[in-house]
């Protein structure tokens, strides 16, 4: 029997077993994750030079070590706090490359807004946790436990931290790290005396000058500008010097076509400093001015067209044309010809050409919205709004079916699909994934715009499809905010079957997430609810879930009474003649027999789930498969010095390797290259570095 045992006394700790008589060397065989160093930064751009701002920052920097390596960058909204902090760091690191090996870790906290701070930092702790590299089932539930741990990971890591948008100090302190090495730059608009107590320096970010507004004149104008030091000044006063209001303007002047000074002189502001009249109070107080002024001078299919665009309900997220063509009722063609207008008027960014991506900045997209809300006769918003999510409906679940064909999916009777327009790369699982990663961000706002318009039953369509991203990324706190709003919209819907499969998922996404107690709860009501109902397909899933969430319990009981589970499972969905749900619950149940050493078991449980899949043509869970049998491999190898299970292990690894290559990245691919990595540490560590050969073994070569 085995286990893990601390020495309360000497403070050491490790794994020990308990038997009756040992018989040759023992081998542990340890399972680390494969750490990443985070790179969490944004990629803001410096537009103004902030001279003597960063170089209070590097010399803060350069400090060896000290509570003062805790900055407040503070100042009004939309004085350039956040591009100050991201765009220094992102150039320091440049410059520095070793300053912070641990990684970089940012956080907008603003996105936490209206939550309660605790709770909030709680979820930003996980988060954290889990990008340094804690596995996901060992994250604490509880906000004192998770706290404890980031200090503890942090200790020992150099890092730069920033903290985005804080308004108290209860979001901040729980995230501080706990090495003195370590930066912290947390952005906030006023000064936290909490922090100040702590010994955190200050850096006030003043509105920009004349000379700063120049600069910023000069990346966004190019080497048309060529207006002295006046014109900056003007505007550095009627904007109040806040840099988002300084770019709204010049937005503002290019899409009203003619040159800056013509432009302020439009809206009233003379471009000659002392001039009698004064000028304008301030853009500030009154950013939509500019902007009302510029989209005047469109044309009225441009206007209707840029009005339209406010209802994507993803503020500054990227889109697709063929979700614009959507949205307005368009064919491609016209929506591609409507934005290609506005990118010429700066109103909309060209993010990809090919791909026919584009995006609007923050403030421009909420002045769209509103300027759609003025216009009520542009369109219905309900039945654009339905428009945009009975796009994202087909495009989700085409994406869904490409990464995974096996896959089964419900039944939706809308009205027909043939006539929508699905951007081309959903048809290839690795960018059909990617385009899943990237539009992520726009999800959920688009399932709470969808449940504000009663479109329950699209909301959890959207849910299923997406759980395909969630499987693949590991994304649990993602798949747990999606399927938390699908189940609001299955209780509306009064349909006890779907409640049933949104509980079952949330209990998963629960058990990954390290919140133990919430899972059981939730994975015991859906055990109640099949053994009411008398329905063997649920009672199979609620086992199968079970299992998950005992799996995550440390020790050898958790696995013991996860095994006992997947194999209730397996039996259910043998009898029920479900090969594939089969193959599923064989691997779950080979991973955690191996997990209780029985080795020979759990090769035999993985064998049979490959046969089952393979039956499927199921890609990805044959390669998790085969990363369960390379495992069990691994493990011989290391436990006899047996270079042919050296052999095997590798073999299997390199084949799952290959197979999730067309997927792009998924997680499991990193748990196939992992044990590549040790493999070639114990049989050619000077290969080790290296591990990963780019040809794919023959079908040949498959191991029974």
């Amino acid at each position: 029997m085995g286990g893990h045992v601390t020495n309360v006394v000497a403070g050491g700790g490790g794994p020990v077993v308990q038997a009756r008589t040992v018989i040759g060397d023992i081998h542990f065989t340890a399972q680390q994750p494969c750490l990443i160093p985070a790179r969490q930064l944004p990629g803001h751009v410096l537009l103004a030079d902030r001279g003597a701002e960063q170089k209070a920052l590097a010399r803060i920097a350069r400090l060896d070590h000290g509570r003062s390596r805790i900055v407040q960058v503070t100042g009004p909204p939309g004085s350039g706090k956040t591009t100050l902090a991201t765009g220094w760091l992102r150039r320091y690191i440049a410059d520095h490359p070793d300053a912070f090996p641990g990684g970089q870790l940012y956080i907008d906290l603003r996105a936490q807004a209206g939550t309660d701070p605790r709770s909030a930092a709680a979820d930003v702790l996980g988060m954290f946790l889990r990008a340094l590299g804690v596995p996901a089932g060992q994250v604490p539930e509880a906000f004192v436990e998770r706290e404890a741990l980031y200090r503890s990971v942090t200790a020992a890591l150099r890092l730069a931290v920033v903290l985005d948008g804080a308004s108290s100090a209860t979001h901040v302190l729980p995230l501080l790290p706990s090495a003195p090495e370590s930066l912290t730059l947390v952005t906030t608009e006023r000064l936290l005396p909490e922090l100040v107590a702590l010994g955190a320096a200050r850096l006030e970010v003043p509105s920009l000058d004349g000379a700063g507004v120049h600069q910023v004149l000069e990346a966004f104008l190019g080497p048309g500008y060529h207006h002295d030091i006046t014109l900056a000044s003007v505007v550095a006063v009627c904007t109040g010097g806040l840099a988002s209001t300084v770019a709204d303007l010049i937005v503002a002047a290019c899409t009203w076509g003619g040159p800056l000074p013509e432009f302020l002189a439009h809206l009233g502001i003379s471009t000659h400093l002392g001039h009698e009249e004064p000028p304008m109070e301030t853009l500030m107080l009154e950013p939509a001015q500019a902007l009302n002024t510029a989209v005047a001078s469109l044309t009225k299919p441009e206007r209707d067209f840029y009005a339209i665009l406010g209802l994507f309900p993803s503020t500054g997220a990227a889109f697709d044309v063929e979700a614009s063509a959507a949205i307005t009722d368009r064919n491609v063609d016209h929506a591609r010809d409507m934005l290609t207008r506005l990118v010429g008027h700066l109103l909309v960014h060209e993010v990809d050409k090919r791909a026919g991506v584009y995006r609007m900045d923050r403030t421009i997209h909420e002045h769209a919205h509103e300027f759609f809300n003025s216009r009520p006769w542009v369109a219905t918003p309900s039945v654009a709004v339905w428009r945009l999510v009975h796009w994202w409906v087909h495009a989700v679940r085409l994406a869904a079916r490409t990464i995974m064909p096996s896959r089964s999916q419900r039944a939706y009777d809308a009205p027909d699909s043939r006539g929508v327009a699905l951007p081309p790369r959903l048809r290839e699982p690795s960018s059909a994934l990617a385009w899943l990663a990237e539009r992520s961000g726009a999800i959920v706002p688009l399932l709470r715009c969808a449940g504000n318009h009663g479109m329950h039953r699209e909301i959890v369509l959207l849910a299923d499809a997406v759980d395909v991203l969630v499987t693949q990324h590991g994304d649990h706190d993602f798949g747990r905010t999606v399927d938390a709003l699908a189940l609001d919209a299955v209780q509306r819907c009064a349909d006890p079957d779907l409640e049933f499969t949104i509980f079952n998922r949330l209990a998963r996404h629960h058990a990954w997430l390290g919140q133990t107690g919430r899972a059981h709860s939730l994975a015991g009501q859906c055990l109640a609810y099949a053994r009411r109902t008398g329905q063997f397909r649920h009672l199979a899933k609620a086992f199968k879930t079970l299992g998950i969430v005992h799996a995550t319990r440390p020790g050898q009981a958790g696995a013991r009474t996860a095994a006992h589970f997947h194999e209730r499972a397996t039996d259910l969905y043998a009898r029920l003649g479900k090969p594939r749900s089969e193959g599923l619950a064989r691997t779950e149940l080979g991973i955690m027999l191996h997990v209780l050493g029985r080795l020979d078991d759990a090769d035999r449980e993985l064998h049979r789930a490959h046969q089952l899949l393979d039956a499927e043509d199921d890609t990805y869970n044959r390669a998790r498969v085969d990363i369960a049998r390379a495992d069990i491999a691994l493990t011989r190898a290391i436990t006899h010095a047996d270079r042919d299970s050296y052999a095997t292990a590798r073999k299997l690894a390199l084949r799952a390797d290959h197979a999730l290559a067309v997927m792009g990245e998924p997680a499991a691919r990193a748990k196939a290259r992992e044990i590549l990595r040790r493999c070639a540490e114990h049989t050619d560590p000077a290969s080790a570095a290296h591990p990963f050969p780019t040809t794919c073994p023959n079908d040949s070569t498959r191991t029974a």
